[in-house]
C-alpha cells in the first residue's frame, strides 16, 4: 500500500502542511533542519507523490496534448520535437496522438474523443499549444 503524506508528516514530527510544503517545492519552506527531517522521513518510508492527487489540488496536470497526422513525417516530427522541448523546459508532459492509424474502416480518423480526453487545464497555458483555439 502506498505511503501517504500524513505518514511522512507523522514520522518527521511535523504538520501535514509543513510536509507538503517541503516535498512539493513551496516557496514557504521551514528551517533547513525541519526540511531535511521531512525529506529523510519520505525517503525512509518510500514516499512517492500521487500525481492524480497533486493534479486535483493544483487544478492542473501539466499535460499537453499534441495530435499530428503522421509522426514519421519529418514535418510533424519536427513539430513534435519542438513541443516536447518546450514542454520539458516548462515542466510539462506531452501526450502524443496520431491520426494516420488505419483502423480498417477506410474512413478518415475521427477525433470525436479529443475534447473530453484532452481537456486538461495547464498553468500557465503553453504558447506552443497546437492547434490554435477556434
Amino acid at each position: 500500500m502506498p505511503v501517504k503524506l500524513t505518514e511522512v508528516a507523522r514520522q518527521a514530527g511535523v504538520s501535514l502542511a509543513t510536509a507538503s510544503r517541503v516535498l512539493n517545492g513551496s516557496s514557504r519552506t521551514p528551517a533547513a533542519a525541519i526540511a531535511d527531517r521531512v525529506r529523510a522521513a519520505a525517503e525512509e518510508l518510500g514516499y512517492v507523490a500521487n500525481a492524480q492527487a497533486q493534479a486535483l489540488a493544483r487544478s492542473t496536470t501539466g499535460l499537453v496534448g499534441l495530435v499530428v497526422h503522421d509522426i514519421g513525417d519529418p514535418y510533424f516530427s519536427a513539430i513534435a520535437h519542438g513541443v516536447q522541448q518546450a514542454a520539458l523546459e516548462s515542466r510539462h508532459q506531452v501526450l502524443l496522438a496520431g491520426t494516420d492509424i488505419d483502423d480498417g474502416s477506410n474512413s478518415p480518423a475521427t477525433l470525436n474523443w479529443l475534447p473530453s480526453t484532452l481537456s486538461f487545464p495547464t498553468a500557465p497555458t503553453p504558447s506552443f499549444w497546437l492547434p490554435p483555439a477556434s
